[in-house]
């Protein structure tokens, strides 16, 4: 049990008492509750801020997209390193458009073979993916202006209607460019940005 000083006769008190029984003089003392108070509201506003704080540095990256799309800047839709492509797969990256924009892909093989790089609508990357699985030559469109064959490396900018897109990276015997006949898995690793400017 805490004990406490009459600030009027000297005596003591306990820290329940809120009168002092000798001198009948009032024991609240007000500056000390204020101040712990004061301290208290000082901490938790410490806290509150360093969350806030904290929490801004995790959309960091939100506010800086939001600031190159007002002043025009490109705006990273994806942007990959070491990426895998191991022999007869591919990987595709959907992109959609809300409205007219700019797209730019690039990209650079880092090791292994040489692959294909098309830029499909949704409609021919359907088309493209079904004869793929049936075996059978792709009877599709893409759009020559994002597309690579058996570079590596390359960067192309169009700009493309609203809609559903996607980036495909084919190390399959399906396109113009082909993985070597060597009986290994040859991979290719690759790192590519795909970027859009409204």
């Amino acid at each position: 049990m805490a004990f406490n000083k009459c600030e009027e006769c000297g005596a003591r008190l306990t820290g329940k008492v809120s009168v002092c029984p000798g001198c009948g003089h009032s024991c609240h003392n007000t500056a000390k509750k204020y101040m712990e108070f004061a301290l208290t509201g000082l901490v938790f506003a410490g806290a509150a801020l360093w969350l806030w704080f904290y929490h801004l540095q995790g959309q960091k990256n939100v506010v800086d997209l939001a600031l190159q799309q007002i002043t025009g800047q490109a705006v990273p839709v994806y942007s990959e390193q070491n990426v895998q492509i191991l022999e007869d797969r591919y990987r595709y990256y959907r992109i959609f458009l809300k409205r007219d924009a700019e797209i730019t892909v690039a990209y650079e093989i880092k090791s292994g073979p040489a692959i294909d790089v098309f830029f499909l609508d949704a409609h021919n990357f359907d088309a493209w993916k079904r004869a793929i699985s049936r075996h059978t030559e792709p009877e599709c469109k893409y759009y020559d202006e994002l597309s690579f064959f058996g570079a590596e490396a390359g960067g192309k900018s169009h700009r493309i209607e609203p809609g559903a897109y996607y980036v495909v990276f084919d190390n399959t015997v399906w396109g113009p460019s082909k993985p070597p006949d060597n009986f290994k898995n040859d991979i290719t690793r690759l790192d590519f940005k795909v970027t859009r400017k409204w």
